[in-house]
């Protein structure tokens, strides 16, 4: 019999697994949910229905983000958010039984179209820096480590926001009857 709690728990991966997701751009987390497994599939089956939107901010800075997703059996896939300038996520939900009633095992990554995209566009540009600065090769090698990095970190630190939003909205959706 489920323990009943009014929220879902939100459970770390282990240490080693934390570190890995610490450093590429993708995000790892299980929800325990104190529901059976059938009314957790049902909130969820139900969500995906309508659609998950958020909206953020107001006026001329607002920010929509919209979501797209379905559940098969126990299985979630969601794929968002879908709006101007959004890296967009590829999340996969995989819903099972838990001591405490069931967990859904939640795993965003970069979605695979966006990747291409980010490499067409920064190709280029490398290409045209290393025509310009190739006069050092000391120089050109500096500036490919450290713009990389900070390429990297500013897709990364993305990445890991995009994952907390899509982490609170399917959290929601499951707390909220």
């Amino acid at each position: 019999m489920p323990v009943s709690t009014p929220w879902p728990i939100e459970a770390p991966p282990p240490l080693a697994r934390q570190l890995v997701t610490f450093l590429l751009p993708m995000m790892e987390v299980t929800l325990r949910i104190p529901l059976p497994i059938a009314q957790a599939r049902q909130r969820l089956e139900a969500q995906m229905a309508i659609g998950m939107e958020q909206t953020i901010g107001g006026g001329i800075f607002t920010d929509r983000r919209h979501y797209q997703g379905q559940i098969s059996g126990d299985q979630l896939v969601v794929r968002g958010p879908f709006g101007h300038k959004k890296w967009r996520l590829a999340t996969r939900g995989f819903l099972r039984h838990d001591p405490i009633g069931s967990a859904l095992d939640l795993q965003m990554r970069l979605d695979g179209s966006q990747v291409l995209m980010a490499a067409c566009i920064l190709l280029p540009f490398f290409c045209f820096m290393t025509v310009i600065l190739s006069g050092s090769p000391w120089f050109l090698a500096a500036f490919f480590a450290l713009g990389g990095t900070f390429l990297y970190g500013v897709i990364l630190i993305s990445v890991k926001v995009e994952a907390e939003m899509i982490k609170d909205l399917i959290f929601a959706s499951l707390s909220n009857p």
